[in-house]
């Protein structure tokens, strides 16, 4: 009897899985099937556009869809930030059914931040040899490829446009609306810097990735009260910061300390706080999402490059 029963065993598992396997390869030859039809779809769309807009990840990932439209001028943007890699994935060769790149535009800023590269070994000021972290855009400029720079911004009063004239671009020019901002209300000055000497949460703990300072953070919330007080928007007024602790910090303090004002943090910044291992407890619930009118935009300096914003409020964090 039991010889018997494990021959039906036997048998029924044979034929579940041979049942198994024609499902199995019938699901592959459908998901092809559907795989080709969405290409031809998206083809057929792509071939009636001019312009084809993608992430580099996005444009490297579609690579071959692409190619079929033989997009000839390929431009980047931001390509100070974007590593060497991505921006050669996204190029084109000739092939069957393809023309390759004849003409590669990048825009960008290489005094700037550079592309994010995960292992420090790996970056340029590591000083292994790898520099991931250089971009193609400049490494051509300081090979002294030719390339053009504009030297009038339109922004930043000249008060604050001297701090980078001394430091990084000493060609800026101001165009001259930016002279004539009104002031900001209620303090001496259009740029101040205030100093302390309180530690920093934690100050002498070097294992510690992020770092926080719970002082300035009550700081950084009595002056967004007083500024609003003076009648600004909460819409006007910007917090940023080098660490995305100092974020949470400031989030918890400005729900503590003011009951109808909110932290507004991107979802990039979020993303970078859950994923940060010494952050203790990442409540997210003290921060909110886009769109509330009584919400004052709290973020890193790294993810704000790009943004604007009439009044910012800077945390610098660090003092041990």
């Amino acid at each position: 009897r039991l010889d018997q029963l494990h021959r039906w065993k036997d048998f029924h598992l044979e034929t579940l899985m041979a049942t198994l396997e024609n499902v199995n390869r019938r699901y592959d030859e459908l998901s092809a099937e559907k795989a080709n039809i969405s290409q031809e779809i998206d083809s057929l769309v792509l071939s009636e556009a001019r312009i084809i807009g993608a992430t580099t990840t996005g444009a490297a990932k579609y690579k071959e869809l692409i190619s079929i439209k033989s997009a000839s001028v390929v431009m980047c943007e931001e390509a100070g930030e974007v590593t060497e890699q991505n921006v050669i994935s996204a190029l084109t060769e000739r092939m069957e059914n393809s023309k390759e790149t004849k003409h590669l535009i990048l825009i960008g800023d290489h005094l700037q931040l550079r592309p994010k590269v995960e292992s420090y070994s790996l970056t340029k000021v590591s000083g292994n040899g790898y520099d991931l972290d250089v971009s193609l855009f400049e490494r051509l400029i300081q090979s002294g490829f030719k390339s053009a720079m504009l030297n009038v911004q339109h922004r930043m009063r000249p008060c604050i446009a001297d701090l980078i004239r001394r430091q990084t671009y000493p060609t800026l020019e101001d165009d001259p609306r930016v002279s004539k901002y009104p002031a900001v209300k209620g303090v001496a000055s259009n740029m101040l810097f205030l100093d302390h000497s309180v530690y920093e949460d934690g100050a002498g703990n070097y294992e510690i990735t992020t770092k926080s300072n719970s002082y300035e953070a009550s700081l950084c919330v009595e002056i967004v009260r007083y500024l609003l007080l003076q009648g600004y928007r909460h819409s006007q007024v910007t917090i940023l910061t080098p660490y995305v602790g100092q974020i949470l910090t400031i989030s918890r303090e400005m729900k503590r300390r003011m009951k109808d004002v909110s932290a507004y943090v991107s979802d990039l910044d979020q993303e970078t706080l859950l994923r940060q291992e010494d952050v203790n407890d990442p409540d997210m619930s003290t921060v909110v999402q886009a769109g509330d009118e009584n919400s004052i935009r709290c973020a890193s300096i790294d993810n704000f490059q790009g943004e604007e914003s009439d009044i910012v409020v800077t945390s610098l964090v660090r003092s041990n």
